[in-house]
């Protein structure tokens, strides 16, 4: 079984990135959240390139993640402070390869507790949104329910 490994964006990894939007739109619509429409191409590569910014900027940081040498998915940490002691970490692994999520979480372990040493962070926060699957795997990986509870309200238009 070809190792798991994460590696810096590369100049071909764009292709890859929209070929999973088209095979996996929801799950791509989850890893961004409600707060993104992802109902275009064009609304994919926004989002992506908004990331990408934030890369730029400081307040992320992004990694495309391997078995061997065929791209399976991707590993952001997001919304960065200025002192970058916390991140919010998210994993996308393709559709059809999800059967690898363990090992690749766990090659992704590895890289997460040396970024966080390196860059002095003491916290990484998940937000779990694909489910019983998605779930279990942050938990295997060593995220752990918070103490408090955390309680949000959607709230409507014109009072709706």
């Amino acid at each position: 079984m070809p190792e798991f490994t994460l590696r810096p964006f590369g100049e071909k990894d764009g292709a890859h990135l929209l070929h999973w939007y088209k095979t996996d739109a929801a799950g791509l619509q989850a890893l961004f959240g409600p707060q993104t429409v992802l109902t275009e191409d064009y609304e994919c590569i926004a989002a992506f390139n908004n990331l990408f910014e934030a890369v730029r900027r400081g307040h992320a940081l992004f990694w495309m993640v391997d078995q061997g040498t065929d791209p399976l998915g991707f590993f952001t940490l997001t919304h960065i402070p200025p002192d970058r002691s916390t991140a919010m970490a998210h994993i996308y692994i393709e559709a059809a390869k999800r059967k690898h999520s363990i090992k690749a979480a766990q090659a992704i372990d590895d890289t997460l507790s040396a970024a966080m040493a390196s860059a002095g962070m003491s916290r990484v926060f998940a937000s779990v949104t694909g489910g019983e699957g998605a779930l279990h795997l942050a938990k295997r990986i060593g995220f752990k329910p918070p103490e408090a509870v955390l309680l949000t309200k959607t709230l409507g238009m014109n009072g709706d």
